[in-house]
């Protein structure tokens, strides 16, 4: 083993075992899973390092529309369906 592969497996050892301190507390986690398992809601990335943020399923089904699929330069609009 190499110098940086020895450090490595140093570093695991060392921590490996110990107890990991979550963050955040049980509370906000049991919320966080019933938030994950309800369809009304979605969590999604806020942007700009802002973190995550709720919003509802329906609402971002209609964002997903009208600022992507209407793009225009993205899409162009078909007049009639095709046979």
């Amino acid at each position: 083993m190499n110098r940086f592969e020895l450090a490595i497996l140093n570093k695991h050892n060392k921590h490996h075992g110990q107890k990991i301190v979550p963050n955040i507390t049980r509370m906000q986690a049991a919320l966080i899973k019933k938030v994950k398992k309800n369809e009304t809601f979605k969590i999604i990335s806020a942007g700009k390092n802002y973190g995550f943020t709720l919003i509802e399923s329906e609402h971002l089904k209609e964002r997903g529309v009208s600022e992507h699929l209407n793009n225009e330069d993205v899409y162009q609009r078909i007049s009639k369906q095709p046979t």
